[in-house]
C-alpha cells in the first residue's frame, strides 16, 4: 500500500509516511491523505478517479465533514491527528487493498442489454437462458395478439416491467399505460375509479370525470393485485371485457373502450374461484395467456447479470463509480434466499452503493435481514391471511382456511410420494378423504 501526505502545515507529521507539498501528477493506486485546510479541494478532481483519498481537517461542523464524505473521500481525520487514529485508519486501508486483490471488476458497458425496452427486461431477467428464456418467449408471443395476459409471481419478482415490456413490444405501444393497484384503492371508490363518473353522481361530484378505463383508451390497462377486485365489480368488468362498453356512474349513456387488459397478482385465483372469492367467467376471460414469473431463488443462475444491471443503474442514479465487487460480496448474493425476489435485491444493492465510501464492494456493505425459519413464515403467511380475510369482511373463515391448507398437504404429499397409500398413510387420513382432497 502505497501512502502519499499532501500538505503545506508542517507540523503535521505522520511516522512512516511520505509528505509532499503538491501532489504529483499522474498518481495511481495510492492512498493520498488531503489535507483540505492548507491545499484545499482543487486536486480532488485528478486524484479521485484512481487513487483512495483521506481528508484531513480541523474542522468538526458534521456537516463539513459530510460534504466531504459525499465529494468522494474515503475517510475524514480530524486535527491533531492522533496515532490511534492513524492505526485504525491503516488496518481498514490494508483490508481494502487486500478485497482489490480479489476483485471482480464491474463495467456498466458490460450489461448486456441496452434501451428503454430492454431496461424493462433486465429488471427481471438476467438471461435469456434457462427457465426465464421460456418466459421471455411466451412474453413474445404474446405482444403478438390483442388478448388479455394474467401475470402471476410472488411479490418483488417484477411483473409490472413484465407488463411494461409486453405493452412496448406490442402494437399498442403508441397508446397510455395505465397502472391500477387494486389493493390501494378503497372497494367504495373501486366502480368511480375504473368507470368515471358524471357531475352530481355522488356527493362531492362536483364535476365529471373520465374513469381509468377510457384514460387507457388504444393502450394498455394493467390491473395489479387482480384478485382483490370485489366480486361485485368483477360482474361488471366481465361485462366490460365482453361488450366494450362502459357507462360512468350517474350515466345511462354508453361509451365504447378500446384497452387491452393485463393483469397481475401474487395470490392463487384457481383456489380463490374453488372458495367463491373470484368468479370463475371472469378468471378464463383475463388468462388467455398466462405467464407466471418463478421467484429469484429458483434462478439463481441469473443473479450475477441481474446484480450487473442493477449496479449500472444505481450507480447512474446516485452518481457514483463502483469499480467491481469482492468474491465474498458475489458469494453472499448468491447465497441470500430473497424472498422478496427482484425487488429485495435491487434495494439491498442500492443500500450497499450508498454506503461504500470507496469503490469496491464487500460483503460488509450488505445488510442483509436474517431469514426467518420455514415455521415461523408459515404462522406469518396464515396470520396475514386471517387479517386480511377480516378486512374484507368474509365469514366462515375457520373452516374456508382449514379446508385450504388440508388441500395443499394432500396435493404436495401426493406429488412428494406419487403414491395415494403413502401419502394417506404420512398425512394420517383415509385414502377417500384424500381423493377429495386432491380432485
Amino acid at each position: 500500500m502505497k501512502v502519499l501526505l499532501c500538505t503545506r502545515d508542517k507540523t503535521l507529521c505522520l511516522n512512516g509516511v511520505h509528505r509532499v507539498e503538491e501532489p504529483p501528477e499522474d498518481l495511481e493506486g495510492y492512498v493520498i491523505l488531503l489535507d483540505v485546510d492548507t491545499v484545499g479541494l482543487s486536486p480532488l478532481a485528478d486524484l479521485r478517479e484512481n487513487n483512495v483519498l483521506v481528508a484531513i481537517t480541523a474542522n468538526s461542523i458534521p456537516g463539513y465533514v459530510m460534504k466531504l464524505i459525499s465529494l468522494g473521500f474515503y475517510d475524514v481525520l480530524r486535527k491533531p491527528v492522533r496515532e490511534d487514529k492513524w492505526k485504525e485508519l491503516y488496518a481498514k486501508l490494508e483490508e481494502e487493498f487486500r478485497h482489490r486483490e480479489r476483485v471482480i471488476p464491474f463495467r456498466p458497458e458490460d450489461t448486456y442489454l441496452h434501451g428503454e425496452l430492454c431496461e424493462e427486461l433486465c429488471s427481471i431477467a438476467g438471461s435469456t437462458e434457462g427457465v426465464m428464456g421460456s418466459v421471455l418467449r411466451i412474453l413474445g408471443k404474446a405482444a403478438s395478439v390483442d388478448v388479455p395476459v394474467l401475470i402471476t409471481g410472488e411479490s418483488g419478482t417484477g411483473k409490472e416491467s413484465f407488463a411494461r415490456a409486453l405493452w412496448k413490444l406490442s402494437s399498442r405501444w403508441r397508446g397510455p399505460f395505465v397502472a391500477v393497484n387494486c389493493a390501494a384503492i378503497p372497494h367504495e371508490l373501486f366502480e368511480a375509479e375504473l368507470f368515471g363518473y358524471e357531475k352530481g353522481a355522488f356527493t362531492g361530484a362536483t364535476s365529471s370525470k373520465r374513469g381509468l378505463m377510457e384514460e387507457a383508451e388504444k393502450g394498455i390497462l394493467f390491473l395489479d393485485e387482480v384478485g382483490e377486485l370485489p366480486l361485485s365489480l368483477q360482474s361488471k368488468l366481465l361485462r366490460v371485457l365482453q361488450d366494450r362498453k362502459i357507462r360512468r356512474l350517474g350515466s345511462n349513456r354508453e361509451i365504447p373502450v378500446n384497452f387491452r387488459l393485463v393483469c397481475a397478482t401474487n395470490r392463487d385465483l384457481k383456489d380463490m374461484v374453488k372458495q367463491g372469492l373470484f368468479r370463475e367467467d371472469l378468471y378464463y376471460r383475463i388468462s388467455v395467456i398466462h405467464i407466471h414469473i418463478p421467484p429469484l431463488r429458483e434462478r439463481r443462475s441469473e443473479i450475477p447479470m441481474l446484480l450487473n444491471y442493477i449496479l449500472s443503474k444505481v450507480c447512474k442514479e446516485l452518481g457514483k463509480r463502483i469499480e467491481g465487487y469482492t468474491e465474498d460480496f458475489l458469494r453472499t448474493v448468491l447465497e441470500h434466499p430473497w424472498p422478496g425476489n427482484v425487488r429485495e435485491l435491487e434495494n439491498a444493492i442500492r443500500k450497499a452503493v450508498t454506503v461504500c465510501y470507496g469503490s469496491i464492494l464487500t460483503s460488509k456493505h450488505l445488510d442483509l435481514p436474517s431469514v426467518e425459519s420455514p415455521s415461523h413464515n408459515i404462522l406469518t403467511i396464515v396470520e396475514e391471511e386471517v387479517r386480511r380475510r377480516i378486512r374484507a369482511g368474509e365469514r366462515n373463515i375457520y373452516n374456508r382456511l382449514m379446508e385450504m391448507m388440508a388441500r395443499v398437504m394432500a396435493k404436495t404429499a401426493y406429488e412428494e410420494l406419487r403414491s395415494q397409500v403413502k401419502a394417506a398413510e404420512v398425512l394420517g387420513i383415509t385414502r377417500t378423504t384424500l381423493r377429495k382432497l386432491i380432485s
